[in-house]
């Protein structure tokens, strides 16, 4: 398998995209529904802000 020692990985997409791109990571790859996290909304806060 192709990048098989190089896990985790972490592909960031348009949300249009991230059901594709996680098909295709099941498809071609070989990649377990178990091992693919989505992300579906962000936090109110973004990371970092200190107010």
């Amino acid at each position: 398998k192709c990048y098989e020692d190089e896990w985790p990985a972490l592909v960031v997409t348009p949300s249009s995209l991230r059901q594709q791109w996680a098909d295709a990571l099941k498809k071609w790859i070989g990649v377990l529904d178990i091992d693919i996290h989505t992300v579906f909304s962000k936090p109110d806060q973004q990371m970092g802000s200190t107010s």
